[in-house]
């Protein structure tokens, strides 16, 4: 049975991770829920209201969104370069590690090469271990 000490929330992408990690949690005696996104994190903070939030620490990644038209210049495997906003005249090295199948925001109908532009595909960034970055740090990020 889970005490009423609260709710924390485990961010965490990979379901068996975020399983144990709830587990461990209301082993403790707090309600745990798992979001494995930046959206389903937010979505929860906002219902639940957690006391505490579990971040993976030693995997730092950045998830953006490139145009449907820009799509042909993103591999899996290519490193690029990340601006942090705090760190303006630093580049932060980073390989894209997935990139969605499906794309998203997309308008009703599309008919125009201009509409094409709003389809977008989730893009996923594995950056080399920075201490000085934080989650939630604003990113750029230049696919060449």
């Amino acid at each position: 049975m889970v005490a009423e000490r609260g709710v924390v929330l485990v961010v965490e992408d990979s379901p068996e991770l975020a399983e144990l990690m709830s587990a461990i949690v209301e082993r403790e005696g707090f309600t745990g829920v798992a979001a494995g996104s930046a959206a389903e994190a937010r979505a929860a903070y906002q219902r639940h209201r957690p006391v505490a939030v579990l971040l993976e620490s030693d995997e730092l990644w950045v998830r953006v969104f490139v145009p449907e038209t820009r799509l042909g210049h993103v591999k899996v495997g290519q490193a690029v370069d990340i601006a942090i906003d705090t760190f303006p005249k630093r580049a932060f090295k980073a390989l894209v590690q997935s990139v969605s199948e499906r794309a998203e925001y997309t308008p009703r109908n599309v008919q125009t090469p201009e509409q094409r532009q709003d389809q977008v595909f989730a893009v996923r960034l594995r950056l080399d271990p920075a201490p000085e970055l934080k989650a939630g740090m604003t990113a750029t990020v230049r696919f060449e």
